[in-house]
């Protein structure tokens, strides 16, 4: 995805869906995640939406078996942004980052999260909120979130370039 691959990124993210061996219901949302971001890349937003939708629904049913699994409440955040609903996003994302403030993977799936709210609403605290998750993360997660092409809005905010030159 990072090179522009798309439709490639996708064959592989279906095959690793179909795999009998089931990821774990944290790695299984991130390749939900992706997988809808790579469709709506190509254009294919009702495909998009079915994802997120899926998407949804499992990290729903993740969530009714363990309330307070951080990595569901932010896949579950994404999700209910890529769709929409701010309050269901921001209500996740925030118990997300309250159980694992420390976690990588939250903490990317925050960004995203508050990213994807941002361009739909735009809002300028959800950007304050992505810079607060940034201004507390290491230069791999700065230098990693600065290649994302879906952030690029992000890329030419000041605040975030001042961030990476902080951190090189």
């Amino acid at each position: 995805m990072y090179e522009g691959k798309e439709q490639d990124a996708v064959a592989r993210f279906q095959r690793t869906l179909a795999l009998d061996s089931e990821p774990a219901a944290g790695g299984r949302a991130m390749v939900l995640i992706k997988l809808a971001i790579a469709y709506r890349r190509l254009g294919e937003l009702d495909k998009a939406a079915e994802v997120n939708q899926r998407g949804l629904e499992m990290a729903r049913s993740q969530m009714a078996r363990n309330p307070r699994n951080g990595w569901v409440n932010a896949a579950l955040g994404y999700f209910s942004a890529a769709l929409g609903d701010r309050l269901t996003a921001e209500s996740e994302t925030a118990r997300a980052l309250a159980l694992f403030p420390d976690d990588t993977d939250t903490r990317w799936r925050a960004v995203l999260t508050y990213e994807e709210l941002f361009s739909r609403f735009k809002d300028p605290s959800l950007r304050n909120r992505t810079l607060e998750i940034l201004m507390r993360s290491n230069p791999q997660v700065l230098a990693d979130i600065g290649h994302w092409p879906d952030l690029a809005d992000l890329h030419q905010d000041p605040r975030f370039q001042a961030l990476l030159a902080q951190n090189k």
